[in-house]
C-alpha cells in the first residue's frame, strides 16, 4: 500500500484535514479523537489489494478490500420487473427546507485566525448534526415500521432465491437510492435504508461467516444511526451506547474469523485492517486491554496485510490504551475542501464510506477538487492515472 505521491494533480489531497477539527474533536468528544497525523488508505496503489479475490476454500471465505459500488444494474443479475421496480422507486421527494443548512455567522472578535476557523468549522459542523437531527426525529424507528416494510418487500423480492451477492448489490442499490433522496436531510429517504437492513439481515442470518454481508449491514445500519448525537442543551455530543455495543458485537465476531483464519494461512487483507481498527476503536471505550491486544494483532500483520504505513499511528494508539486513554483517527484519504460537507457523513466508524461517489473518492478511485474559478472537477482513476 503507497500514499499518493503525485503532484500535478491540481487539487490538494492531503491526510492532515486542519488542526482545530482535531481539537474540536477532542473538546465534543472528552477524548483524543480524529488525530489527523496518519497516512491514509490508498486501494488504487495496493499491491495486496489488487491481488484479493473472495474465494472460498475448506468452508471459509476469503475475502478481497472493498471496492465501490458495483455498476451492474438489477437487471444485470436477473431480477424481474417487479424486483427492479422496488429497487429503482428510491425515496420520496426530499422536504428541500429541511434538507437546506444555514452556514455559521461568526461576528468580527478581533481574535486569530486559527481561531476564527476553529469556531467556524465548529459552528458548521454543530448546524449540520443538527439539521440531521431534527430530520431523522421525525422518521419512525427502526422496530416499528420492520414488519411491515418486511411484507412489502417479500411482495416483489425473495431473499432466499437471492445468492449473497446478489442481496448485498440489492442492498447497496437501496442505500444508494437513500443518499440520492436526501440522505439524513430527507423525512423519507429512511424507507430504502430500512429496505436494505431488512435485506441483508436475511443474508446475515442465512450466513454470518460472510464478512462482507457483516460489513454491509454495518454500513446500513449506521447510515440511519449515527453513532453520536449533538445535544445543544448540554453543548455536549451523547453517545448512543446501545448501538455501540451492537456494532462491537458484530465487529469482534468478524475480528475472531479474521484471526483465527490468518493463524490458520490465510493472508491478512487490507479489509482485516479496517474491520479489526473499527474493533479497537469501539472496544477502548469498554475493554482498553482487550483493544490493545487487537492493536497489537494489526501491528503483528502489519507489513504481510499492507498496511504499514500505520505503524506509527498504531504504536501510539497502543501507548494512549496502556495509558487509560482513547485514540481514534481516520483511515482514508480526505480532501480538506471537502469540509464542511463531509461533516454529513461523520459520527460513525472510522470504516463508514456512505454514497458511491464519496466512496470512490475516498478509495483512491477517483479524485473531485474545485477549481480556481469555483467549477468542480471530478477525474477518474485513468484520468488520474495519466497526471
Amino acid at each position: 500500500m503507497k500514499l499518493i505521491t503525485k503532484t500535478k494533480i491540481y487539487f490538494a489531497i492531503i491526510a492532515v484535514v486542519v488542526l482545530s477539527e482535531a481539537i474540536l474533536f477532542q473538546q465534543l468528544w472528552s477524548a483524543k479523537i480524529w488525530d489527523y497525523n496518519k497516512p491514509a488508505l490508498n486501494i488504487q496503489e495496493s499491491n495486496a489489494a489488487k491481488n484479493n479475490t473472495n474465494e472460498v476454500h475448506d468452508g471459509k471465505t476469503e475475502f478481497k478490500s472493498s471496492e465501490p459500488i458495483p455498476k451492474a444494474s438489477s437487471k444485470e443479475l436477473g431480477f424481474s420487473a417487479d424486483e427492479r421496480e422496488l429497487l429503482s422507486v428510491g425515496a420520496a421527494k426530499t422536504d428541500q427546507k429541511e434538507r437546506s443548512v444555514v452556514k455559521g455567522e461568526i461576528p468580527d472578535l478581533g481574535i486569530e485566525d486559527e481561531e476564527i476557523d476553529l469556531a467556524i468549522s465548529k459552528a458548521q459542523m454543530i448546524q449540520i448534526w443538527e439539521s440531521q437531527d431534527k430530520v431523522m426525529s421525525t422518521w419512525p424507528a427502526y422496530s416499528d415500521v420492520r414488519e411491515q416494510l418486511r411484507k412489502e418487500l417479500l411482495g416483489k423480492l425473495d431473499p432466499n432465491s437471492l445468492s449473497d451477492e446478489e442481496i448485498i448489490q440489492a442492498a447497496r442499490q437501496f442505500c444508494e437510492n437513500f443518499w440520492q433522496g436526501g440522505g439524513c436531510l430527507s423525512r423519507t429517504s429512511y424507507r430504502d435504508a430500512y429496505l436494505a437492513r431488512i435485506l441483508l439481515e436475511y443474508g446475515y442470518e442465512r450466513n454470518p461467516q460472510n464478512m462482507e454481508m457483516t460489513d454491509e449491514l454495518l454500513e446500513t445500519m449506521q447510515t440511519v444511526c449515527p453513532l453520536v448525537k449533538f445535544e445543544k442543551e448540554k453543548n455536549a455530543v451523547v453517545r448512543n451506547e446501545e448501538l455501540a455495543k451492537m456494532f462491537l458485537d458484530l465487529r469482534g465476531k468478524q475480528f475472531e474469523q479474521i484471526r483465527n483464519e490468518v493463524a490458520d494461512g490465510r493472508k491478512p487483507t487490507l479489509q482485516d485492517f479496517i474491520c479489526a481498527n473499527d474493533t479497537a476503536f469501539l472496544q477502548q471505550k469498554y475493554d482498553k486491554a482487550a483493544a490493545k491486544q487487537v492493536v497489537e494483532w494489526l501491528r503483528s500483520n502489519a507489513n504481510e496485510g499492507g498496511w504499514a504505513e500505520y505503524d506509527d499511528i498504531l504504536a501510539t494508539f497502543e501507548k494512549y490504551l496502556s495509558q487509560g486513554e482513547e485514540l481514534n483517527f481516520n483511515i482514508y484519504v480526505t480532501l480538506n475542501e471537502a469540509y464542511p460537507e463531509d461533516y454529513k457523513y461523520s459520527r460513525r466508524l472510522p470504516s463508514f464510506r456512505g454514497p458511491a461517489k464519496r466512496e470512490a473518492i475516498l478509495w483512491g478511485l477517483i479524485r473531485q477538487g474545485t477549481t480556481d474559478d469555483g467549477v468542480t472537477v471530478t477525474l477518474s482513476q485513468s484520468e488520474i492515472a495519466s497526471l
